[in-house]
């Protein structure tokens, strides 16, 4: 049998042969590896999609929870708001008794936990009002000629403040869970029930003077203007 020669191990049909299997092996070597980033790839995909999923789970637990713990406090503050069987000689408000002290306490809690920060200052105000902080006093004066003869009995102060935060503060924490922006004075007109203008007016500026002192500045358009004052 003849000699293989060198050039007959490297001829154009073997030389083309190595180059087809080669491009299968790279061809191959290439798609392992791309098969292998693009699996890594979509599991790191997948992972962030899982992890966004749970956190926005966790997010709406949260948001649950809060709105659950304001509800409460804006049920028990409103029960507060409105409680008028107390002795009027003793207490100023129904704030004040020792019944409403505890369930004021609850409302707190709940504020100063799940309330935003306009929420927890309001509350805060609230029980210095409550504690005959007299924070309007400044303002007693103007609001004593608003009044006019429209009282027949000494201002309670400390109960005018009282209601006057209260009001601002159930509509606060409504604020807080849906956004929805409710007139505080509405509120005061219910419990109150006031058809004298003077008198209207005389608990209305209350709670424009605290809107500006606490800066809750999404309730100013329920403030009176000028031509209210006229």
């Amino acid at each position: 049998m003849p000699a293989t020669t060198q050039n007959e191990i490297w001829s154009p049909q073997v030389i083309a042969a190595f180059i087809s299997v080669g491009g299968v092996l790279l061809s191959s070597i290439f798609g392992y590896i791309s098969s292998y980033y693009g699996n890594q790839q979509s599991q790191k995909n997948e992972l962030r999609k899982i992890e966004k999923n749970q956190q926005k789970y966790i997010e709406q637990q949260n948001k649950l929870e809060k709105d659950k713990s304001l509800r409460s406090a804006l049920q028990k503050l409103t029960y507060l708001f409105y409680q008028t069987d107390f002795d009027s000689q003793i207490h100023h408000t129904y704030f004040n008794t020792p019944e409403g002290l505890d369930s004021f306490n609850d409302v707190m809690s709940y504020v100063t936990a799940y309330g935003n920060q306009l929420s927890t200052q309001t509350a805060i105000y609230l029980q210095k009002a409550m504690f005959e902080s007299n924070l309007l006093s400044k303002h007693y004066g103007t609001l004593e000629i608003l009044a006019a003869d429209a009282l027949n009995y000494q201002i309670d102060w400390t109960r005018y403040e009282t209601n006057a935060i209260a009001c601002l503060l159930i509509a606060q924490i409504r604020y807080d869970i849906s956004k929805e922006l409710i007139n505080p004075k509405d509120l005061l007109a219910a419990k109150y029930n006031n058809v004298n203008p003077n008198l209207k007016l005389f608990f209305e500026t209350g709670v424009d003077n605290f809107i500006d002192m606490l800066n809750l500045d999404h309730f100013i358009q329920f403030k009176q203007t000028k031509d209210d004052l006229q």
